[in-house]
This record gives C-alpha cells, structure tokens and sequence, in this order.
C-alpha cells in the first residue's frame, strides 16, 4: 500500500514537472 501511496504522490508531480518542461521549451 505504501507504493500506491508513493505512486499517487509521485505521478502527479511527474506530470507537472513534464508540463514545466514542455512550457520551458516553447518559451525559449
């Protein structure tokens, strides 16, 4: 259960970090 936990923490910070990057590559 610590995984699911870890994995529900984890996912979504991956996901903003995919954003920032993506918007980091359109703005330069």
């Amino acid at each position: 259960k610590k995984k699911n936990a870890f994995d529900a923490i984890v996912t979504p910070l991956n996901t903003i970090r995919d954003c920032l990057t993506t918007v980091a590559i359109v703005t330069i």
